[in-house]
């Protein structure tokens, strides 16, 4: 590691610096990686980028052979890199595309999949910029070269033919693991109040209460709690159960509609109402009424004391760790006990629903519609994503259902058997009385 080149948040952009000097080119192929992505996505790309621009693959290499090297060389740096970091390349003989799997022997490989992507969109845009090649060493070979007909017809062979071929990018690293179960929390109804009661006795401010009460009754992540404003909230219900907010990957464009309860509503509007920094309710309600929009965004609902929505850093490790840490709260269950992180709260919201959706006496397609509704109102877009909140529920529901087909099956063999017993039996006197008639013809 040679160590020269950071890569710092400026102005809500992200900016390469080489011994404290900007480096243009680098710094819009980094904006270019990690554009359009939620700003943990951005962190996590963010941490390997400069770690990769920092790794030498050779002691003898110049602190910027990355950008040019060749694309053998570029996959020797990338694997050395992921061999470091705890993954293993796997190679598969029955992939005729020539990609490999990047696989751990522990844990997950989500953040792998980050890296890769972020890692994929660094070289094109370096590309765009005439300092590489078009051939991208994240791609499989080739794959620049390739018109769009004949990159579904390689996904065809690939994946074969009933798989969706438009979902095939051509990787040459695949990410590929098994992602771990949600911790199963023994009463996810409890965890909110909890972490509530901690909370306050740790001396947490307004602020800091309301947006953990909002997180724990609806399941919001943190990313689309901290930064909705007054205007949100007005504009979604006039102050009242309703605010609209960001979803993950919406680039803070808000999509989605939390839902509070009354009692939490009454909450905020009374931190408003205490907090002499903020204007109060009467004064939020007035600037709706006539409609003072850019006044009403400038209000945040969970603001630090600058006013401005706190980072998660100070977040978590100023008022949620310590208070937790000091009050002993634990998440238990069946496998193992841990700390709650605030994503804890969301994971909660969600289990507790899933509980009740299978906890209940409804039919498969019930079941799904229910399912599907829950998973839109936590705006969970990924299937894998939400599946992982089924987990054992949705096993023993299969398992159920196919105890159910098997006890029908039995009864129905049963039926059939008893049914031609009977038939015997009704039969049986007539065919004596045949048998008397033969015996005495003879």
């Amino acid at each position: 590691m040679n160590g020269g080149f950071k890569i710092v948040l400026v102005r809500s952009a992200w900016e390469v610096r080489f011994n404290g000097r900007r480096d243009p080119d680098l710094t819009c192929a980094v904006r270019q990686a990690v554009n359009d992505k939620s700003v943990s996505t951005q962190r996590k790309a963010i941490r390997f980028l400069s770690r990769f621009m920092n790794f030498r693959l050779r002691d003898t290499e110049q602190y910027d052979d990355f950008i040019s090297e060749t694309l053998s060389d570029s996959r020797m740096r990338l694997e050395a890199i992921l061999t470091d970091l705890g993954f293993k390349i796997v190679f598969e003989t029955n992939r005729i595309d020539g990609s490999c799997y990047v696989r751990r022997a522990a844990g997950n490989v989500s953040e792998a999949s980050v890296w890769l992507a972020a890692l994929s969109r660094f070289y094109s845009a370096l590309s765009r910029a005439q300092l590489r090649p078009k051939a991208n060493p994240i791609k499989i070979d080739g794959w620049h070269l390739l018109t769009a007909l004949e990159r579904l017809e390689l996904g065809a062979a690939v994946l074969g033919c009933k798989s969706d071929v438009r979902r095939y990018r051509g990787s040459q690293y695949i990410a590929s693991g098994i992602a771990p179960s949600p911790l199963r929390i023994e009463d996810p109804v409890g965890l909110g109040p909890a972490v509530l009661k901690a909370g306050r006795a740790f001396g947490w401010p307004d602020a800091i209460i309301d947006l953990v009460t909002v997180m724990a009754d609806d399941g919001p992540r943190w990313i689309d709690t901290s930064p909705i404003t007054a205007a949100d909230w007005a504009r979604s219900s006039g102050f009242q159960r309703t605010i609209w907010a960001p979803n993950k990957g919406s680039n803070g464009v808000r999509v989605k509609e939390i839902v509070i309860s009354a009692d939490t509503v009454l909450q905020i509007r009374s931190s408003f109402d205490r907090d002499p920094a903020r204007p109060d309710m009467v004064a939020l309600e007035t600037l709706l009424a006539v409609k003072d929009w850019p006044a009403l965004e400038q209000v945040y609902l969970f603001p630090s004391k600058r006013g401005v929505p706190h980072t998660y850093g100070v977040f978590n490790n100023t008022y949620i760790r310590p208070a937790l840490e000091a009050a002993g709260i634990m998440i238990h269950s069946t496998a193992r006990s841990v700390r709650p992180t605030p994503h804890r709260l969301r994971a909660a919201r969600i289990q507790t629903e899933v509980d009740h959706i299978f906890g209940t006496s409804r039919s498969e397609d019930e079941i799904t519609a229910d399912l599907r509704q829950l998973q839109a109102d936590v705006g969970i877009k990924s299937e894998a994503a939400f599946s992982r909140y089924l987990g054992e529920k949705r096993r023993l529901q299969t398992l159920k259902g196919k105890i159910e087909r098997f006890e029908e099956r039995r009864q129905r063999n049963h039926s059939v058997v008893a049914g031609r017993q009977s038939s015997t039996r009704k039969n049986a006197p007539a065919q004596s009385r045949a048998q008397k008639r033969l015996r005495g013809l003879t």
